[in-house]
């Protein structure tokens, strides 16, 4: 396997650091006390629609689709254009 540029190396760590805090963030924040804080500030259509609990489990997914695309760049960004 042929060494991997340092600089490609850290902008992957980068990307994947990102996508695993996003991840997080939209994972576990909207069932939490500082959402609801959060929307109460918000125009009143706005807040009904975010406080709504089909609307946090849309959010929670995508965090949940960040933490499976930081986990795809982890193990396949490493590797060669040829051999993604």
């Amino acid at each position: 396997m042929p060494a991997v540029p340092l600089a490609r190396f850290l902008l992957l760590l980068l990307y994947a650091t990102y996508l695993a805090y996003a991840g997080l963030f939209f994972l576990l924040v909207p069932w939490t006390e500082i959402w609801t804080i959060l929307v109460m500030r918000l125009p009143l259509p706005i807040a009904a629609v975010l406080g709504h609990s089909s609307v946090k489990g849309m959010l929670s997914a995508f965090g949940l689709f960040h933490f499976i695309l930081a986990a795809i760049e982890g193990t396949t960004g490493l590797r060669p254009n040829a051999q993604r």
